[in-house]
């Protein structure tokens, strides 16, 4: 199950995303603009263009899990990009739950 806490390590994609692409085309984005393992049990966030959508992939014991958001009015913030680590968790949980801009 995912959940989101300061002791997990998240890793955010800069540049918008097609959010057609299912698992295996973030782990694609994972490997090639991240340059990371998308198995490594971290946390990989998603943007669209608009941040009316996002997704969050991550490796958990025996399968991938991705988490979808659209929203249906206003925008998600990008405030993810420039706070520590420790605000990143409770930040996503707000987002998640629509705290739009």
């Amino acid at each position: 199950m995912l959940g989101f806490h300061s002791a997990q390590r998240y890793f955010i994609c800069t540049a918008s995303v097609d959010m057609r692409k299912g698992i295996y085309g973030l782990c694609g984005l994972v490997r090639q603009v991240l340059e990371d393992n998308p198995m490594s049990g971290y946390v990989f966030i998603f943007f669209n263009k608009d941040r009316d959508k996002v997704k969050l992939l991550v490796w958990e014991i025996n399968g991938y899990v991705m988490y979808h958001k659209r929203l249906e009015r206003g925008t998600l913030s990008t405030n993810l990009f420039y706070n520590s680590i420790e605000s990143v968790s409770i930040e996503l949980r707000l987002i998640l739950t629509s705290f739009i801009n």
